[in-house]
């Protein structure tokens, strides 16, 4: 049905005022916010810090990590005469040589963890396997713990104070030679080595280092299959340290447990490093190795002095003897320019002496008498003395040259026409960076 034309209007008229009120509505908008941007990660800038103080290190800003490259570069030169040229029947003698030649780094992160890997590049004595001329050190330590910072790798045991001051700050170019009449490899295939200082109020302190070893190789034993482990232990209780004045007084032990089929021999160049072994007792089979020992040290401004004494018991297997080796050393030293030796607390050993007038540096005179006994049970005993004489000129902190004149008896050693005294001199000259 179709509407008629008034209708129409009527609801055209209708519609138009419905939209003329809806108009006059406020109409409600909803924000739309606009999208946030995605946050950026925060970015901690660290900075470096380069020194090159007689080498080259590399630190962070706010010294939580950091590694120094050293290395160090020692020649020598040697003249004996005596027993200590028997191959020239005691006539003088003479050899030179690059004793060592070693590089590498060392470093730390965060207060905890250190690091060390030293690679010698020279010759040296420490024929433990094939590898030993090549690796001398690779260490990690922990210093987290409480009562016990933890070191595993490739480094000196803790055999006593001569071995565990570096060869750089040694006051003689060559140690007491009772190590090498003890179980002498200071530094083993691999070890584990708890050790701390302990600090008392009144500066007083106590250290003490605990190192199980793999490998006895005295004298390259027989392989059974099996590690065997040395156990050396080290206590060392210093009543004072304070600058340029200390007093350290200690102990160790060691056990070398050899295991079957295990040999050794006695052997020592007896303080000059150009020259073969003597041997002191013959290779043979033992059973058993351990040694223990005392020393005592001191800092007194320019003035110090160290000494230990050492034993060491060998048992025979197989029906070879017993042998007993005992020695002892004192070395004392005095600064002319007035500087006293570093000691350095947590190792509970000695360190450098800083030059302090840059003109001229550092100059210090060393003494040092020695002795040690070789005696087998039922056997011949072989007895050795020796006194040495040196100096040593600092010049800068990294350049070290040092003169040793050495005067020696053996006594119960076949030395033939050679005679039973002999004379060394020494020149070395060193640099450490």
């Amino acid at each position: 049905m179709h509407q008629s034309l008034p209708a129409r209007l009527a609801g055209a008229a209708l519609l138009a005022v419905s939209y003329s009120v809806a108009a006059q509505e406020p109409v409600t908008t909803i924000p739309v916010q606009p999208l946030a941007e995605p946050a950026k990660p925060e970015v901690r800038e660290i900075g470096f810090k380069v020194k090159s103080r007689g080498g080259f290190s590399i630190e962070s800003d706010d010294g939580s990590a950091g590694f120094d490259i050293e290395g160090r570069t020692v020649f020598d030169v040697n003249y004996f005469d005596g027993f200590y040229n028997q191959g020239g029947d005691g006539a003088t003698g003479s050899e030179s040589e690059l004793r060592r030649a070693r590089f590498g780094f060392n470093g730390w992160y965060s207060k905890d963890w250190n690091y060390t890997f030293l690679v010698n590049l020279a010759e040296d004595t420490r024929n433990i396997d094939s590898t030993a001329t090549t690796i001398d050190t690779a260490m990690v330590q922990y210093t987290g713990f409480k009562y016990a910072d933890l070191t595993v790798g490739r480094f000196k045991r803790p055999v006593s104070l001569d071995i565990l001051t570096s060869s750089n700050w040694q006051p003689l170019t060559e140690l007491a030679y009772i190590w090498e009449l003890a179980p002498a490899n200071d530094i083993t295939k691999f070890s584990v080595q708890a050790s701390k200082l302990f600090e008392f109020g009144n500066k007083s302190g106590l250290v003490y280092q605990l190192a199980l070893s793999d490998a006895y190789a005295e004298d390259e034993p027989t392989k059974s299959g099996k590690d065997h482990y040395a156990l050396n232990g080290r206590l060392v209780y210093t009543p004072w340290v304070d600058k340029g004045r200390m007093l350290h007084l200690g102990l160790s032990y060691g056990d070398q447990n050899p295991g079957d089929g295990a040999t050794t021999n006695v052997r020592s160049r007896l303080g000059v490093h150009g020259i073969n072994k003597l041997t002191l007792a013959a290779s043979q089979p033992i059973a058993s190795d351990s040694q223990f020992g005392f020393e005592a040290a001191g800092i007194f401004g320019p003035m110090s002095f160290q000494a230990e004494y050492q034993n060491r018991s060998i048992g025979g297997a197989e029906g070879n003897a017993d042998i007993e080796v005992s020695g002892y050393y004192l070395t004392g030293t005095y600064t002319l320019t007035g500087e006293s030796r570093g000691y350095k607390r947590k190792d509970g050993r000695f360190d450098k002496i800083v030059p302090s007038n840059q003109r001229y540096g550092a100059i210090e005179l060393v003494a040092r008498i020695q002795s040690a006994t070789v005696s087998p049970q039922g056997g011949t005993e072989v007895s050795a003395d020796a006194y040495t004489v040196g100096a040593n000129w600092y010049p800068i902190r990294a350049v070290k040259l040092a003169l040793n004149v050495t005067q020696a008896t053996v006594d119960g050693l076949d030395t033939g026409a050679a005679g039973d005294s002999g004379r060394a001199v020494v020149g070395r000259v060193q640099w450490v960076f």
